[in-house]
């Protein structure tokens, strides 16, 4: 089942993502639990642009499970568009942040 998953989604990533796909694995994350982590090589707005189409093609596809990119490449967006992208795929996604320590937001 594992294989048959990281192959699916390496596929899909490799037909949605312009920029070249490294490699594509599946890790856990002690808060999140598991999800398929994949390299790719470009922009960032373009990668998380492109990231969150995959998540719309992959649940399409019946497959919900987390997908991250690894993004290997040049930031060329400001922050808050960086974070509206990230911010948008992560509810695509239904996850929410979360950190191991409590954070102070006033500090």
């Amino acid at each position: 089942m594992r294989d048959e998953l990281l192959e699916v989604v390496s596929k899909v990533a490799r037909e949605v993502f312009t920029c070249p796909v490294g490699e594509v694995r599946l890790e856990e994350d002690e808060l999140y639990g598991p999800f398929v982590g994949i390299e790719v090589h470009g922009d960032v707005g373009k990668v998380l642009e492109e990231w969150i189409r995959l998540i719309d093609v992959l649940k399409a596809q019946g497959i919900d499970i987390q997908v991250y990119p690894k993004i290997m490449g040049e930031i060329s967006t400001v922050p808050e568009e960086f974070g509206r992208l990230v911010g948008k795929g992560l509810a695509k996604m239904g996850v929410f942040l979360r950190t191991k320590e409590p954070i102070d937001v006033t500090r």
